[in-house]
């Protein structure tokens, strides 16, 4: 099949991996954008077992505190229906740059890991209803020093690809409304290119 226009909504590298051959100045670039992977652990307790009162959506771990959690979600609490009445469920990140090891850990031993350190921050009591963790490998993009040049260049060799667009965290941020937002862009600025008429501006 034949398509007006294509956006790739990839990690960079994946999208590098299938541009390098067509495009190989731009695969280039994309392909310098460095990803880490993250474990995402869930566990499920019932309410009584935290001891400490929640007074937020979640929370963040500092560097300086040698833990090996990044940030976890109180899940449950920003959304009603993930779990029943009077009972908790947590999501805890872990890995990334400074824990790249934890991505490649067996759950058998990341699990208990997590959640010695989890109720340690949270003054949880006893062990959870159920865990489970997923891991997600070179999905995190790690913005060095010089990432908006670098971006400014991709961005000015796709503009001269009037049938190609990028999205995607590896960008302009790593959250979802920025995800959104990046498809947006790239889908509005394929309809200018493959539909306005010839002669107008982009």
């Amino acid at each position: 099949r034949r398509y007006d226009a294509v956006i790739c909504a990839l990690p960079s590298h994946e999208s590098a991996r299938l541009l390098r051959a067509s495009l190989p100045a731009l695969g280039a670039m994309l392909g310098r954008i460095e990803h880490q992977g993250t474990a995402i652990a869930s566990f499920a307790f019932d309410a009584g077992q935290m001891k400490q009162e929640v007074n937020g959506m979640g929370f963040v771990v500092p560097k300086i505190a040698g833990n090996s959690i990044l940030a976890g979600s109180f899940s449950s609490l920003k959304y009603a229906h993930r779990a029943p009445e009077g009972k908790l469920l947590l999501r805890i990140f872990a890995g990334g740059a400074g824990s790249p090891h934890m991505v490649e850990m067996p759950e058998a031993e990341l699990l208990p890991l997590l959640q010695a350190e989890m109720s340690n921050i949270l003054h949880i009591e006893g062990a959870p209803l159920f865990s489970v963790v997923a891991y997600w490998p070179r999905t995190m993009p790690q913005y060095h020093v010089g990432h908006r040049d670098l971006v400014g260049a991709i961005e000015e060799a796709v503009a001269t690809e009037p049938t190609l667009g990028l999205a995607g965290n590896a960008f302009h941020g790593v959250g979802i409304p920025n995800c959104a937002q990046s498809g947006r862009l790239a889908a509005e600025n394929l309809l200018v290119d493959t539909v306005a008429p010839a002669g107008t501006s982009r």
